[in-house]
Formats: C-alpha cells, sequence, structure tokens
C-alpha cells in the first residue's frame, strides 16, 4: 500500500503559518462555536500523537482524531473518531451499526452531507470508524476522503451538546487530519453538519478589508459559485488550486471595484473528484476556503 503523496504534503499546499491550541476552546459570538484548524492538525499511524480537541475548555478531551493499528487479524491501520475519557459515556460519533463488528462500542462513522441535522434522534458510537485495509481491503466511508462526521459530547456543565469536524484521510488509513470543527453551544438544540454560525451575506458596510463567501453548492458536480466584495479598489487574483499546490484554473485576475459583489463560476467537469482550495489574493488579504468536486 503505497501512498503517491503523504497527507502531510498535501495539507502544506493550503496551510498557513498561523497556529493554534487544539485543548482551548474559542470564543464565539453565536450559538455555534465554530473553529478553522490552522494549520490544519495532521496525525499519522507512525506517530504516538492523537488529535484531542477540548470543545467546551473545562480541561478535559471531549472527542479525539486517533490513527490506530487494526484490531484482531487486521493487516491495515484505521481511523477513529472517538470520545475522549472512557468516562463519558454520553460522547461519541455519530454513526451506524454493522453486523461485522463483534464490540457494540464500534459503529461505521457516517459521511454527512452538508445540512444534515445532528441531533438526538442519530445513533452515536464510543468509536466511530472512518477508514480502515483489512486483507489489503478498503473499509469505510472516509478512506482517502474529505468529509464531515458529527459526534455529541457532554460538558461540563453534564449538558448535551451536538458537533461535527471535518476531517480528510490517506488512502491506507494511516494518515488523518482535522481541518475544522465546530458545535451549538445550546444545550440538546441540533447542529447542520458543516455550519459555522458565520453568514457571508452581511448587511450594512464592509468591515476590514473584504468578505469571500463560502463555494455553493459543496460539494459540487458540475457548476458552482462564490463571491468577494473589496473594500477598496484593488488587482485580485482568485485562483483553484489541487491538493499538490498546483493551480489548475484562474477565476479572475484583474481590477475590482468596491461597492458591489462579484461573483465567480467554478466549472467542475474537467477536474478529477477530490478536494480543492479557492484562494482570493488582494493588496492587503488572502483568503483560502476548500471545495470538494464530486462526479
Amino acid at each position: 500500500m503505497s501512498r503517491t503523496a503523504t497527507l502531510a504534503k498535501r495539507l502544506a499546499a493550503y496551510s498557513s503559518a498561523a497556529s493554534m491550541a487544539l485543548l482551548v476552546a474559542p470564543d464565539a459570538d453565536a450559538q455555534i462555536v465554530y473553529t478553522d484548524v490552522e494549520p490544519d492538525a495532521l496525525t499519522t499511524l507512525d506517530g504516538e500523537d492523537d488529535i484531542p480537541i477540548d470543545l467546551d475548555g473545562d480541561g478535559t478531551v471531549d472527542i479525539a482524531l486517533v490513527v490506530s493499528p487494526g484490531g484482531g487479524e487486521a493487516t491495515a491501520a484505521r481511523v477513529l473518531l472517538i470520545r475522549g475519557a472512557a468516562e463519558q459515556e454520553n460522547n461519541g460519533a455519530l454513526g451506524v451499526d454493522a453486523p461485522y463488528f463483534t464490540n457494540e462500542a464500534f459503529g461505521s462513522a457516517s459521511l454527512l452531507s452538508a445540512g444534515f441535522e445532528i441531533d438526538s434522534f442519530a445513533s452515536f458510537f464510543p468509536y466511530g470508524v472512518m477508514a480502515s485495509i483489512y486483507n489489503n481491503d478498503p473499509y469505510y466511508q472516509f478512506l482517502d476522503q474529505e468529509g464531515i462526521v458529527g459526534f455529541r459530547f457532554e460538558a461540563g456543565t453534564g449538558n448535551i451538546h451536538f458537533g461535527w469536524a471535518r476531517v480528510v484521510t490517506s488512502d491506507d488509513a494511516a494518515e488523518a487530519a482535522l481541518l475544522e470543527y465546530a458545535f451549538e453551544a445550546t444545550p440538546e438544540t441540533p447542529i447542520p453538519a458543516g455550519a459555522t454560525g458565520v453568514s457571508n451575506e452581511a448587511e450594512g458596510p464592509l468591515l476590514g478589508t473584504h468578505r469571500l463567501s463560502a463555494v455553493y453548492p459543496n460539494p459540487f458536480n458540475t457548476e458552482a459559485t462564490l463571491t468577494l466584495e473589496v473594500a477598496q479598489a484593488q488587482e485580485v487574483d482568485v485562483a483553484v488550486y489541487n491538493l499538490l499546490g498546483r493551480r489548475v484554473a484562474t477565476l479572475a485576475n484583474r481590477q475590482l471595484s468596491p461597492g458591489e459583489t462579484h461573483t465567480f463560476k467554478l466549472d467542475g467537469r474537467d477536474l478529477p473528484s477530490g478536494l480543492y482550495v479557492v484562494r482570493a489574493q488582494g493588496r492587503e488579504f488572502s483568503e483560502t476556503v476548500r471545495v470538494t468536486v464530486a462526479h
């Protein structure tokens, strides 16, 4: 099982030099508490560090992204999203049961579509298996995929909360990366998968240097759009990059005027399925958004 490009190399194509502490929950003005992990956190089978997340900042790891050897006679690795501590009986990954699991604590983690409502009606497992290789055969939905997994956790207050995390794994289940995550701060309240609590359609004057929207729809097949507003007239380059850092499309390279919304169209018909990055760079700003092409 050889890899043409490790996740570390792929992620380096669009990770910034910024850093963050995963064990500290961020402040939030909205009910949804969102964290964009910069640089993207990577864990591997060869390494010793899991990726722990203390969502509510109470000093207890609520959920963790783990790469571990397969159990029993498995011949390769598996990627798990697990609850942070054994005593947290309510914590776990959203998924489905599978007849070949011999341990009821394990479920197959569901790869969620954007907008899927994560709530108390879903099934949660202490261990959500996201990707695995068993006897050279691939299993589970996240293998060599970027996608959203749902979870629930019990905060330090004793209240139950729901959240989501976006992850990507390698084609041999030996590497995984955490890209972003969010949870609903209001107890027992559903959260749509992928929701950040931030609207890109804010009214009133533009604050700062620019406003870049998310790509919609995402994932997409043939065509998608995104918008950009700038506070000052300037030359702006908007381009699409693959995970090796190569420019695969230029959406704009021209003077943009303030006071209007500039719309750009992405054509996915000639792009292979996979994860891409759209970068908008102006005189005083540079921002990226991710998009998945799914044929």
